[in-house]
């Protein structure tokens, strides 16, 4: 990573493994509003292809040709799976604690590029061992941009806080759902794809990787 001077992970997914915890939330929140939606595993998987949990509420409802107050059914999910993080914290994903400390080490600036609800960042920088806010030197959410992924305009907005651009050569971003990939491609960004356990796309052109700390001794990131 000699020639990398900014890393930006793009979604909560790139740094712990969260599908099941999300997964299991949904069902919860579905289950106390007294729905009969049963998402297999399998449809949820292909739901991910579209970003953002509000949106799959919305469109699921409107499939099915039901109306649901889809904002407080996602507000409900979100309650479940901040308490699912703080009862039982995931692990950092392979490598994450390594390129964290590699990037603390060497000056190199950290973003973190997401349009969630700055809550649930919240909630993971609180819970997670090893996570520190402080270590960031922008921290994205949905309440900054006017569109979310697969638009660029989080991502812009990262490159432009971080003072980077115009020559990104020295940028890295890391996605983990095809959606967050091409965000960061528009936005003009090398991007390292790395999936996690729901996610079965892999795009021919992605740049996949299984370990982050490759990125600590072998500047390709490709494996």
């Amino acid at each position: 990573m000699n020639n990398i001077d900014a890393v930006l992970f793009g979604s909560i997914g790139t740094i712990m493994e969260t599908s099941r915890l999300q997964y299991n939330a949904f069902l919860k929140a579905f289950e106390e509003a007294g729905l009969e939606w049963h998402w297999p595993e399998s449809d949820y998987k292909e739901m991910l292809n579209t970003p953002g949990g509000l949106n799959r509420i919305s469109e699921y409802a409107k499939s099915r040709g039901e109306s649901v107050d889809a904002t407080a059914l996602y507000g409900r999910k979100n309650e479940l799976f901040h308490a699912s993080l703080k009862n039982a914290p995931p692990s950092l994903r392979t490598g994450v604690a390594d390129l964290l400390q590699h990037c603390r080490n060497n000056d190199i600036k950290l973003a973190f590029v997401s349009t969630t609800q700055r809550s649930t960042l919240d909630t993971m920088f609180d819970s997670i061992p090893g996570l520190n806010i402080s270590d960031f030197d922008f921290v994205g959410d949905g309440s900054l941009v006017t569109e979310g992924k697969p638009s660029p305009e989080i991502y812009q907005l990262a490159v432009k806080s971080l003072g980077i651009g115009p020559d990104l050569s020295k940028a890295i971003a890391i996605e983990d759902s095809p959606p967050s990939l091409k965000a960061a491609t528009a936005a003009g960004l090398r991007c390292l794809y790395f999936p996690g356990e729901f996610i079965s796309e892999r795009p021919a052109d992605a740049e996949l990787v299984t370990d982050l700390s490759i990125l600590t001794t072998n500047d390709s990131g490709q494996q």
